[in-house]
């Protein structure tokens, strides 16, 4: 039987996905800059409650000095519109302005995994624990791309256990979900755990306008929320 599991304190309303706290999460990027990653960063941390929403939107009110002031301002060291796209360790360095925050301490790190399948369960037990995971996605023909896991699609297997056969994206380049909890797809493996494709590129992307795309998923970083 599938059975669909998501972020303990995501919840969907009208409005779209917002978290128990009324704080509202997806990030929308602009369609010509590569900041996805940092776009994902700010959702967990949104998620998590290191930041909120109003903090991240009103950006001419941001003093430098406070944690979301020196993130935003560290951007602009990624070139121009962050126009060359961030990496594993860009976000890392991120995260890391809110590591001893006075209200929670946040640690964004790579999730250890030998192959796709391996990490796709990797994750799932990540989102089991309450937490986010940032996903970087290689396209098949080139390019790359960052999102938010907040959920997965499973099925159970006698011989195997479960199977995990989609992660749910939260992702900054699509429009704001408000009928789901996510408005992307992972397709990782089929029901029988065989993978979606073989060669290089094993897994495919969904968009919500129906666009697939075959893709590897390279790695995944845990963002974890260690309150005082």
């Amino acid at each position: 039987m599938k059975q669909i599991r998501i972020l303990e304190r995501l919840e969907l309303s009208f409005k779209g996905v917002k978290t128990s706290d009324d704080e509202k999460v997806a990030l929308r990027q602009g369609d010509m800059d590569g900041a996805c990653g940092p776009y994902s960063v700010l959702m967990g941390l949104i998620y998590q409650g290191a930041v909120t929403r109003d903090e991240v939107t009103s950006l001419a009110r941001l003093d430098g000095r406070t944690r979301i002031g020196k993130f935003m301002n560290s951007l602009y060291e990624f070139n121009a519109m962050v126009r060359d796209g961030t990496d594993e360790d860009d976000l890392v360095r991120l995260g890391n302005y809110f590591k001893n925050s006075p209200y929670s301490q946040i640690n964004i790190e790579p999730i250890k995994a030998k192959s796709t399948k391996e990490l796709a369960h990797k994750t799932a037990d990540a989102i089991d624990d309450d937490k986010p995971v940032l996903i970087w996605i290689d396209w098949q023909g080139g390019g790359a791309h960052w999102a938010l896991v907040v959920g997965y699609e499973f099925v159970d297997s006698d011989n195997s256990g479960s199977i995990i056969t989609k992660l749910l994206l939260l992702d900054p380049s699509e429009e704001t979900p408000r009928l789901s909890h996510w408005n992307g797809v992972i397709h990782v493996t089929k029901e029988s755990g065989n993978v979606i494709n073989s060669g290089q590129f094993p897994s495919n992307h969904w968009t919500a306008k129906s666009k697939v795309t075959s893709c590897k998923i390279r790695l995944g970083l845990e963002m974890t929320k260690e309150s005082f």
